[in-house]
């Protein structure tokens, strides 16, 4: 499974090819990851944050469980070998991660098909833009109506 999409930024793509080479690492963090692109750590998570308003080290933690799916899904080793290979130092926490981030364990992955996963990469929506203009119209009515 290859978690690279055609319309994401230059910058997303290349920061996936340098995870992609360091997938096994499991040190490789958000300071390795701005030193491979070329960046500062704080230029690094602005331009993540941009992307899909996560932070970058939820964005490689995230990586990593799209891999981990791929694996699983062409029926490739045990849940800790894959756990391993994709950069988690502990089979537990990447069970947690992964039942978090999918909603369903690893061992049942293997049995789900990929085009019912709901879309990780969309921008977390949030509903402050729609009501606080609401609340702050409905305070001014009220103000003024009494």
């Amino acid at each position: 499974m290859t978690v690279t999409r055609t319309r994401d930024p230059v910058i997303i793509r290349k920061l996936r090819a340098i995870l992609e080479v360091k997938l096994q690492d499991e040190h490789f963090g958000v300071a390795e990851l701005a030193k491979e692109a070329g960046l500062s750590r704080s230029s690094l998570h602005r331009k993540v944050h941009a992307y899909n308003g996560n932070s970058t080290s939820q964005f490689i933690r995230e990586y990593r469980l799209q891999r981990a799916m791929g694996m699983f899904q062409s029926n490739e080793d045990t849940v800790a070998e894959v756990a391993y290979k994709v950069g988690f130092s502990s089979p537990t926490y990447f069970n947690t991660c992964f039942k978090e981030y999918y909603g369903f364990s690893p061992g049942q992955a293997r049995f789900r098909d990929l085009d019912d996963l709901p879309s990780r990469h969309q921008p977390k929506r949030s509903f402050m833009p729609v009501i606080l203009p609401l609340l702050i119209t409905l305070a001014w009515f009220g103000f003024f109506y009494w």
